[in-house]
């Protein structure tokens, strides 16, 4: 699979949980596996760590200290004003969004307390996350400006976007065989196609 089929492949496997899984930490492992109860279980990291591994291409179930700091996973150059990004062409789908919370106690972690996922690049931006009650959908900007005027105690202030991260990096292609106005082209036409899935 290339990367593109891989972030497909980690999307289809969230759709199954939209709306259906009920939100514990204490149950997160029984995401996609019923619990005694019948019912499945997770958490904002959890939702996103088993989708990833039940489609192929998993990380461990780390929880989003864990995804935070592990260097499976490469940060995203994203330029967040406001609490939105600015450059939104070097988000892909499969992104990990990571959010502030109200915990004093994880400074450590820029009081890394919530994360998100990108789940469509269209003409808005979609991500997909498990909070209280059942995995959604929402549209990223939104998301992130009511994230960022909710106010805390924390030397943040506010429980704003942190950070973008990503597992399923692009692929280098091989170019060699492009003279360099074909490969000026190639370039252009692959940049876009990547922006536009």
């Amino acid at each position: 699979m290339n990367a593109n089929e891989k972030r497909k492949a980690v999307i289809e496997k969230y759709q199954t949980i939209i709306g259906i899984n009920k939100y514990s930490h204490p149950l997160r492992d029984y995401c996609l596996n019923p619990y005694t109860d019948g019912c499945t279980y997770s958490d904002s990291s959890s939702s996103i760590a088993y989708c990833y591994e039940a489609a192929g291409v998993g990380f461990g179930n780390l929880d989003e200290i864990g995804m935070y700091q592990s260097g499976k996973l490469e940060d995203v150059p994203v330029v967040i004003k406001a609490g939105t990004i600015r450059n939104p062409e070097v988000l892909r789908v499969g992104d990990i969004l990571f959010f502030a919370g109200t915990d004093t106690s994880r400074d450590y972690a820029d009081y890394c307390s919530n994360v998100e996922m990108i789940y469509h690049i269209g003409d808005d931006i979609m991500i997909c996350g498990h909070n209280s009650g059942t995995p959604s959908v929402k549209e990223m900007n939104g998301y992130c400006k009511s994230r960022y005027h909710r106010r805390t105690g924390t030397m943040l202030g506010n429980c704003g976007l942190i950070k973008v991260r990503r597992f399923i990096r692009d692929e280098k292609p091989d170019l060699s065989e492009f003279t360099t106005e074909e490969l000026k082209a190639e370039l252009e036409k692959r940049e876009s196609e990547n922006f536009n899935k």
